[in-house]
């Protein structure tokens, strides 16, 4: 219980103060990263969409995105296929996420529709 406490207490003023939540997890964790790690500025983490779009999530994206069922949301199709085209080009840019948000709202659709 008391460890919990401390918990919520660490995260409540990491919250209220953001640079104090950096400072907590590097007095917490710095002595089992890299130096490098802990020097470096914040980055984001960015999900290999492309290769599982591509790869294992094909399957998934081709159910998901049927001209049928992308019709009957009301999206055109032949937009949906050119970010799948563009999703295998050498340059996809934003079809990544495009293709992310369709999924997830293909999905949300498929559960709500008529």
């Amino acid at each position: 219980p008391s460890c919990g406490r401390i918990r919520l207490r660490a995260s409540a003023r990491a919250e209220a103060e953001p640079k104090r939540g950096q400072v907590i997890l590097r007095s917490a964790f710095g002595e089992l990263l890299p130096k490098e790690v802990l020097t470096r500025p914040k980055q984001g983490f960015e999900v290999p969409l492309k290769p599982l779009f591509l790869g294992p999530l094909a399957g998934l994206l081709d159910n998901l995105l049927t001209e049928t069922s992308v019709r009957e949301a009301g999206l055109e199709w032949n937009a949906v296929q050119n970010v799948r085209r563009r999703l295998q080009s050498r340059s996809p840019g934003g079809a990544q996420a495009t293709l992310h948000a369709l999924a997830v709202f293909m999905a949300w659709w498929k559960t709500r529709k008529p």
